[in-house]
């Protein structure tokens, strides 16, 4: 198969540290070019990598050796730019969250159905393998009958202005929180029936942290927690009827730090280390293999979807100070 030639649009830090490298460095791609507001932020970005700098996030698109593109904006700017890139045939690897809410995400995804172009929500943790060897000891018994997921993700203040921007899709949800739903979610292999959450905004224009419980059912329990104006906390547990299991690093791990998972049962604590890994080539592989196959493209679809919706239910809790029980399709 011929490489896949890959436009970036936005030259945020996530770009410039995170994706470009593995776009560069891949056997099955190529990165061609990378479009800013500016010419000169395109410019630094794309000495650095290698590729052409365009200024103008249009003036990309309209290139036709362009196969896909690595969305990189704002969250509050995703829509607009994912509906213009599946106009113009691009397939779409898009950062998350993929939309502020669910109407944003409705009509990204009914655009790239209508065009017939791929779309993938960039959720890169998930293809760590350090969740690969959670789910191998969960199936093999280690902790009995896993009953409840709880995870954390929040950190200090960080000087990012669209962070603290409703318009730009500011907030800890959709920021911190997201990750915690989705893993909650890839856990569990199903969706909420019951979401209760607390969203606390300090005064900010934007939720500043939170707290969710999600009810999936069959006594089966996810309990969240996210933030901006918190001490560094990146982990989850799933907690068995025998014993639990433990990620530290679970959502942001640097490529050349080894991951270890943590096992405790009643009389027994086991550590396992695994190798340095790249979740962002992962991610990228994954997007490689399956973006021209059908199968594939409903799956992402439909879980950007569930996602929004879980998140939106998150909200609307929050907001009436009740318990949300989520629709579906």
């Amino acid at each position: 198969m011929p490489m896949i030639r890959f436009g970036v649009i936005g030259t945020a830090d996530i770009a410039r540290r995170s994706f470009a490298p593995v776009l560069t460095t891949s056997d099955e791609t190529v990165l061609v070019a990378v479009a800013s507001r500016t010419q000169e932020k395109a410019d630094v970005f794309a000495s650095q990598f290698g590729c052409e700098g365009i200024e103008g996030y249009r003036n990309l698109l309209k290139r036709p050796d362009i196969d896909a593109v690595y969305i990189a904006t704002p969250t509050g700017l995703h829509a607009e730019w994912a509906i213009a890139a599946a106009r113009a045939g691009k397939h779409i690897l898009c950062e998350k969250t993929l939309a502020r809410n669910v109407y944003e995400t409705q009509a990204i995804l009914q655009t790239c159905r209508e065009e017939n172009v791929a779309i993938m929500e960039g959720f890169a943790y998930q293809f760590h393998p350090q969740h690969r060897a959670l789910d191998e000891w969960v199936t093999a018994d280690k902790i009995g009958e896993a009953v409840q997921l709880q995870a954390w993700f929040g950190f200090p203040p960080i000087d990012s202005p669209h962070r603290y921007t409703p318009e730009l899709g500011g907030g800890a949800l959709l920021d911190a929180g997201t990750y915690t739903v989705h893993v909650a979610r890839r856990f569990f292999k199903s969706e909420p029936i019951n979401v209760s959450s607390v969203l606390d905004s300090e005064g900010e224009s934007v939720d500043i942290r939170g707290s969710a419980l999600l009810d999936f059912g069959a006594q089966r329990t996810a309990l969240l927690s996210f933030g901006f104006n918190n001490m560094y906390r990146n982990e989850y547990t799933v907690w068995g009827t025998t014993g639990l299991i433990t990620i530290a690093r679970a959502f942001s791990i640097p490529p050349t730090m080894s991951a270890t998972l943590v096992l405790n049962r009643q009389d027994e604590h086991v550590e396992r280390k695994l190798d340095p890994f790249d979740h962002f080539r992962g991610e990228l592989d994954h997007f490689c293999a399956g973006f021209l196959s059908e199968a594939k493209r409903s799956h992402w679809r439909q879980d950007a979807l569930h996602q929004a919706i879980t998140l939106e239910a998150i909200r609307q809790s929050s907001a009436g100070r009740t318990t949300i029980r989520p629709s579906f399709p």
